[in-house]
């Protein structure tokens, strides 16, 4: 009794399984990322934002993703000005730093405590983890479905 064993077309086998695994995995990744980009920037439509940082609307426009490696399995969702992570974690008492002296137009020097922080990016993650699921079922199902696309 003999047992022939050839790895003759694996290979290509594996290539072919990878390319019907990456489109609908590039596809939950882009749709996470828009999610948590969509709901970071309406974070901005909601009080205190509403009233405090939507002068001119740059830090909620400068939230963006983008794709960062060949095949789209790595995106990237952040803030495009520097300011941004003040806004987020705060400054000052209110980020577990000290207080500082600063002027003041028309009232000189004072102790500044710093800005209170108002998350908006990272309770656009968390609310997003709990849609993972659903999202990577629904690729998924529609992949199935249709599998022209794959």
């Amino acid at each position: 009794m003999n047992i022939n064993i050839s790895t003759k077309g694996f290979v290509e086998a594996i290539n072919i399984l990878r390319q019907g695994v990456i489109k609908p995995a590039r596809d939950i990744i882009m749709q996470i990322a828009n999610q948590i980009e969509t709901k970071a920037k309406r974070n901005f439509n909601v009080k205190p934002f509403s009233d405090l940082y939507t002068r001119t609307g740059k830090l909620q426009q400068s939230i963006i993703n983008d794709q960062i490696d060949d095949q789209g399995l790595v995106r990237r969702v952040f803030v495009g000005v520097m300011y941004g992570h003040f806004i987020e974690e705060g400054t000052g008492i209110y980020a577990g730093k000290k207080p500082w002296f600063g002027k003041i137009p028309r009232l000189g020097y004072r102790k500044i405590k710093g800005m209170k922080p108002y998350p908006f990016f990272g309770p656009a993650i968390e609310d997003t983890k709990g849609d993972i699921p659903d999202i990577g079922n629904r690729v998924i199902l529609d992949y199935i479905s249709n599998p022209s696309k794959s």
